[in-house]
C-alpha cells in the first residue's frame, strides 16, 4: 500500500499544462482517491486472508507471517509482538525490522524497551518512544491479541510523523483480530500442517498478483468458492427493494441450475419440494414484512428425483434510506438427515434388543445420548465421552451434560429442555458445550421421544451434531459484508464464469 502518493500526486500536478480546467483537475483528484481506495481494500483483503495460511502453523510462525506482512505493507521501521503461554514459560517475543540494519537487536532487547508504553490500559494507544531498534523517536500503535490481552500484544513502528493514519490504525486493528483468532486457534489444534502448507504456498501466488482490486477480489472469490464447495455452503443476497437476488457458484450447484441462469424467487418456488411449498410461501412473506434475519430448513426437489434438504440463514441489513438486503448461506444438510434417518431407523430396528442398542450408538460417528421421560441423562455415546474427554462415571459426578453446556447458554436450554419434556416435542435447538480441552464449539441438539404401545413416553433419544464450521462461515459472511458496504463506491465481484455474485450498498 503506497501512502506516499500525495508526494507522486504533487510531482504530477506540478507539470499539469496551464490550460488544464476545474473539471480536469476534480477528475484527476477522483482518480487519485479511487486508487487510493482500491489500495486500502487490497491491503485489507490480504489481511483478511492470512487466517487461510494459519491453520497447523506453530504461534511464532504465525507472528512472523503477520510481522512480514504488515512490515512490507504499512512501510514499517518495526513490528513487534508479545506472546503470552498459558503453561507460564516465558513469553515469545518475534520482531521484524524494515532492512537488515541491525542484526544484533534481539526481540527480547526490543521488548525491554517497550515495557512502560504495553502496560494496562495503554495498549490500543499512540505514543511517540526512543527507537527500540534504531535511532531517533518512532511513533508506536500497540493492539492486544485477543481479549484483554489474553493471547499477547502486537506493536507497529514507524518513524512517519503521520503515523498511524486512521486507514493504517483500521488494517493494523483488523490485523490484530484476526490474529488473535488464529493464535487461539493455533493452541487448540497443531494438526493440519499439509493443508496449511499448501494454503500458504497459494497465498504466497496470489500476493505477488494482488496490485489491481478486481484481480485481488477475483483471487479472494476463488478461495471464498472453493471454501463453499468444501463445506456444502453457498452464499447469496436478496435485495427487497426490486427483487433482485444474487447467488455464489455453490448455491447455483446445490439448486443445480446453470450459473448464467439469473436467480429469482420464481426459480426457488420451482425446486422446493411440494410438501414443502406452503412454508418457502410464509417464510418468504415474513421476512418480506418484517424485514429480521430468518432462519429454516426446507427441501428441494431435483429434477433427477432426488430430495435435498437445505438450511438457510440470512442476516437483514439496511443502509441509511432503510432500504434492506438480505445477506446470507444457504447450507446442504441432507447428509445430515440421512444420517438422523439412518439413525430413526435404527432406534425402530433396536427396540428389542439393548445390546445391539449400545453396538449401533456406539459405532456412529456421531454425539447421541438416551434419558429417562424424567428428563434425566443416562447415556451418552464413546464418540461424545471422547469429545469430552472422560468416562460416564467421571461426567456424572461432574453434574451430568449440564456440566459442559457454556454458562451463557444453559438457561434457555434448560428452558428448551424442560419444554421439550411437557409437550413431547422437540425443537432444535443450538448451544456450546466444552470440549477436553477446554474450548467450546456450537452444537445442534434433537431428540426424538420413544412411546410405548398407549402413547407414553418411555425414553427420550437424541444427537448433537457439531455446527462450529456453519456458524464461523456466517460470521464470516456478515462480517465480509460489512467490510465492504463501509465505502460508497461500487464494489462487486464476478465468479470464474463471469457472473455477479455480489455487490455492495455503493452499487
Amino acid at each position: 500500500m503506497n501512502f506516499c502518493g500525495n508526494c507522486a500526486n504533487d510531482a504530477h500536478r506540478a507539470t499539469r499544462p496551464p490550460h488544464w480546467s476545474d473539471m480536469e483537475v476534480k477528475m484527476e483528484k477522483t482518480a487519485d482517491e479511487v486508487k487510493r481506495l482500491q489500495s486500502c481494500i487490497n491491503d485489507l483483503i490480504s489481511v483478511l486472508a492470512l487466517p487461510a495460511i494459519w491453520s497447523g502453523n506453530e504461534s511464532s510462525q504465525i507472528v512472523g507471517t503477520l510481522l512480514d506482512v504488515l512490515v512490507a505493507m504499512l512501510r514499517l521501521d518495526f513490528g513487534y509482538a508479545r506472546l503470552s503461554d498459558p503453561s507460564g514459560a516465558p513469553p515469545i517475543e518475534v520482531v521484524r525490522l524494515t532492512q537488515p540494519q541491525h542484526p544484533s537487536v534481539q526481540p527480547q532487547e526490543v521488548g525491554r524497551a517497550l515495557d512502560p508504553w504495553l502496560s494496562g490500559d495503554q495498549t490500543t494507544s499512540h505514543f511517540v518512544v526512543p527507537n527500540p531498534a534504531g535511532e531517533g523517536e518512532v511513533s508506536i500503535a500497540s493492539f492486544s491479541l485477543g481479549l484483554q490481552e489474553e493471547v499477547g500484544v502486537l506493536v507497529a513502528g514507524s518513524q512517519r510523523v503521520d503515523f498511524p493514519t486512521d486507514i493504517e490504525r483500521l488494517l493494523l486493528r483488523v490485523a490484530a483480530n484476526q490474529t488473535g483468532i488464529g493464535l487461539q486457534e493455533a493452541r487448540r489444534s497443531g494438526d493440519q500442517r499439509r493443508v496449511a502448507e499448501a494454503l500458504e504456498r497459494r497465498v504466497a501466488e496470489r500476493t505477488g498478483q494482488l496490485t489491481a482490486v478486481n484481480e485481488g477480489l477475483r483471487r479472494s472469490e476463488e478461495y471464498l468458492a472453493e471454501a463453499q464447495r468444501v463445506s456444502h455452503t453457498g452464499s447469496f443476497g436478496w435485495r427487497l427493494s426490486n427483487g433482485e437476488i444474487f447467488w455464489s457458484a455453490e448455491t447455483y450447484r446445490i439448486f443445480q441450475y446453470d450459473p448464467t441462469t439469473k436467480p429469482t424467487v420464481e426459480l426457488v418456488r420451482q425446486r422446493v419440494h411440494p410438501e414443502d411449498a406452503a412454508l418457502l410461501k410464509q417464510a418468504i412473506e415474513r421476512a418480506s414484512q418484517d424485514k429480521k434475519d430468518f432462519d429454516f430448513e426446507y427441501r428441494l426437489l431435483i429434477p433427477d428425483g432426488s430430495v435435498k434438504h437445505v438450511h438457510v440463514v440470512a442476516h437483514a441489513l439496511s443502509d441509511e434510506s432503510g432500504t434492506v438486503e438480505f445477506i446470507g448461506a444457504v447450507m446442504d444438510v441432507t447428509e445430515q438427515h440421512q444420517a438422523r434417518a439412518a439413525l430413526e431407523k435404527a432406534f425402530d430396528e433396536i427396540k428389542k434388543s439393548e445390546g445391539r442398542l449400545q453396538f449401533v450408538i456406539d459405532t456412529i460417528p456421531g454425539m447421541v445420548w438416551s434419558g429417562l421421560p424424567d428428563g434425566t441423562f443416562d447415556f451418552v455415546n464413546e464418540p461424545w465421552l471422547r469429545y469430552l474427554g472422560c468416562s460416564w462415571e467421571e461426567l456424572s459426578a461432574r453434574g451430568g451434560l449440564r456440566s459442559v453446556v457454556h454458562p451463557d447458554d444453559l438457561e434457555g436450554s434448560d428452558a428448551r429442555w424442560s419444554a421439550t419434556r411437557e409437550t413431547g416435542r422437540h425443537i432444535d435447538h443450538e448451544l456450546r458445550m466444552r470440549r477436553a480441552d477446554g474450548q467450546y464449539r456450537w452444537f445442534l441438539t434433537r431428540a426424538l421421544p420413544l412411546r410405548d404401545e398407549l402413547g407414553n413416553i418411555v425414553k427420550w433419544y437424541g444427537t448433537a451434531t457439531d455446527i462450529e464450521d456453519r456458524k464461523r462461515a456466517e460470521a464470516g459472511l456478515r462480517e465480509q459484508a460489512s467490510l465492504l458496504n463501509l465505502t460508497h463506491d461500487t464494489i462487486f465481484v464476478r465468479d470464474m464464469d463471469d457472473v455477479i455474485t455480489y455487490w455492495n450498498h455503493g452499487a
